[in-house]
């Protein structure tokens, strides 16, 4: 049996766990993510995110 793809993701802010979510639907692919912060926190910012018609 072929071993799984294996990912490594640097940075957990929106582009990093949106692309761990997106690969997490692939059942062959082991994903680690990795963020220097030591805890989530809000950064003043907001994103915005619509439906496309």
């Amino acid at each position: 049996m072929p071993s799984k793809f294996r990912v490594a993701i640097c940075g957990g802010g929106v582009g990093g766990l949106t692309l761990a979510s997106a690969l997490s639907k692939c059942s062959e692919i082991d994903i680690d993510v990795y963020e220097a912060a030591p805890q989530f926190s809000e950064a003043g910012a907001d994103i915005g995110v619509w439906r496309r018609p």
